[in-house]
């Protein structure tokens, strides 16, 4: 057993009847039930296996186990908040209609099962009612971030597996019904289903039964008709174009041999031939055999999210209408490019290195006393923790509809903030300057912004949560001049002159802003490999904030 100290699960708990849930508890979040060691021992009487992670929290001197973590204001419409999840938790009757369609709320149903009553009519709602009242207990978060809360709902489930919890519970999934108790009581609810399937009933089980034996589900699979033909390029490979709109998966089914292990390219179909669902190491992607090849590719996941949704989605980020998917033999080489129309990111980019402004063309003296402006990339190696504090970041409004798209992308999403200069502390660039950096803030007129994978462009005091996501091939056109209008609109609230915005950024980030109209230059200096190139214009970084 072990005391849960997360400050995503608050410990300010309340027994659970709904005239301790506050009236005016109107936002979304995630809510959290609790019992205590009567409850526990009862809710596990039933279940073959009664053996379950049990993470607790300390009230008033007792401890209270969490069996369960559920959302509010997650659904379709988004609507739903604390206040009316737990209305309908705590109050619902168990009609017959409710049941029969499925609208009786899960949580209910699992206690009605598990406490051995039937689950139809007011005794069965009694039964649960004093259950609740008698045995549990709740607590809230409010959040506001639809995406951010069912990310840390999932995260905080794999963590703490709670047992009734039978989505996202690895370990239940994983384990057999006699190892764990979710596996026991996921084969409970799966056995009423069935018999309730059967015979139309809605007290289809007798619980006062033994656990059920775990039954094996045959899916139905239907196989699409392949019906149509490619033909080879002259490398020997299929090319299969389609749109932002397509559901890449449906779109390959359409066609016949493509079975076996395939070497996959992804890129728009227009002059600029940019690389889409690119990986990190490596030129291609790679599909499998038999089940796991091109055909069932698409629809599997990526970090929780299907493929040809994370294509479609990053398309439209992109500003990318149509594209080609490439499918090659398993023998092809990436390195035999020069005839076919993937090209390479510098082709696609032009290099910033016509573009750079050294330290001696900078005329310090002149800047004595003005604002000046100093563009940083942000840092693949973020500081953890935060606070729960939320503060409006400067360019929220301006950059709300990017960075609602770049939250979707993004993995490893936390709800605890930070300042995004605390955040980034860890940069290789600029971590260790941290302190100059502020003292130059506080006494040389300078302002710090910084690139972001998933802001945008953010203030070195705006909050930010911990995450990850690179700025690859920037945010698309029209994402890129955005952000650069909004640093530009920047320096014109702040009276910072364009001859006084400087640039200390990788050419990944670079050609975020990197407008020939605007006339930016950038004082990074390439030269040498990975590390000595940071470490490098880390010095030079040094040298410019000393000067200044």
């Amino acid at each position: 057993m072990k005391e849960i100290k997360d400050i995503r699960i608050s410990n300010e708990v309340v027994s659970a009847n709904f005239q301790n849930v506050p009236t005016d508890l109107k936002s979304k979040g995630i809510y959290f039930w609790f019992a205590d060691h009567e409850g526990i021992e009862t809710l596990l009487e039933l279940l073959a296996c009664k053996i379950f992670d049990k993470h607790y929290v300390v009230h008033e001197g007792k401890k209270l186990f969490l069996i369960y973590i559920g959302t509010a204001g997650t659904g379709k419409k988004g609507l739903s908040n604390l206040n009316e999840r737990f209305k309908w938790h705590l109050t619902q009757k168990h009609s017959y209609s409710s049941i029969k369609h499925g609208s009786l709320s899960n949580f209910r149903l699992a206690l009605s099962l598990l406490l051995k009553t039937k689950v139809e009519g007011e005794t069965a709602a009694q039964a649960v009612n004093d259950f609740m009242s008698q045995n549990l207990y709740i607590s809230w978060m409010p959040f506001e971030n639809k995406t951010l809360i069912s990310t840390e709902e999932k995260d905080l489930i794999k963590t703490y597996f709670p047992f009734i919890n039978d989505s996202h519970n690895d370990k239940g999934y994983k384990r057999s019904q006699e190892e764990y108790a979710t596996k026991s009581f996921k084969e409970l609810k799966v056995k009423f289903r069935e018999q309730q399937k059967g015979n139309g009933s809605p007290n289809p089980i007798n619980n006062q039964t033994n656990m059920p034996k775990a039954s094996k589900k045959m899916k139905d699979i239907n196989t699409p008709q392949r019906n149509q033909s490619l033909t080879k390029d002259d490398e020997g490979c299929f090319l299969i174009p389609f749109t932002d709109r397509d559901n890449l998966h449906e779109k390959v089914n359409q066609y016949r041999g493509l079975e076996g292990s395939r070497k996959m390219f992804i890129f728009s179909d227009d002059k600029t031939k940019t690389e889409i669902y690119k990986i990190k190491k490596g030129d291609y992607r790679k599909t499998g055999e038999k089940e796991r090849d091109i055909y069932t590719y698409f629809e599997r996941t990526d970090n929780g999210r299907k493929r040809h949704k994370l294509i479609s989605l990053e398309m439209q980020e992109k500003a990318i209408k149509n594209a080609i998917l490439k499918v090659c033999p398993q023998d092809y080489s990436p390195q035999k490019q020069s005839s076919n129309n993937l090209m390479t990111e510098k082709s696609v980019y032009p290099t910033p290195s016509n573009r750079f402004k050294t330290l001696s063309e900078i005329d310090f003296k002149s800047m004595e006393g003005k604002p000046k402006l100093l563009i940083l990339p942000c840092s693949d190696d973020k500081l953890k923790g935060g606070t729960l504090e939320k503060r409006q970041n400067y360019f929220q409004s301006d950059l709300a509809g990017l960075r609602e798209k770049r939250f979707l992308m993004a993995k490893e999403k936390s709800l605890v903030y930070l300042p995004a200069i605390e955040r980034y502390s860890k940069a290789r660039l600029y971590g260790d300057l941290k302190d100059l950096i502020l003292k130059v803030i506080d006494q040389n007129h300078l302002h710090v912004l910084f690139i972001s994978g998933l802001y945008g462009v953010l203030r070195f005091d705006d909050h930010i949560i911990n995450y990850n996501l690179r700025v690859v091939n920037g945010f698309g056109e029209e994402g890129n001049v955005l952000i650069t209008q909004s640093i530009l609109s920047y320096c014109k609230s702040e009276n910072i002159p364009e001859s006084n915005i400087f640039c200390f950024l990788s050419p990944d980030y670079f050609r975020v802003i990197e407008q020939n109209q605007f006339g930016l230059l950038n004082s990074w200096e390439s030269g040498g490999r990975g590390y000595q190139t940071v470490w490098h214009n880390r010095e030079r970084l040094k040298d410019f904030l000393n000067q200044l």
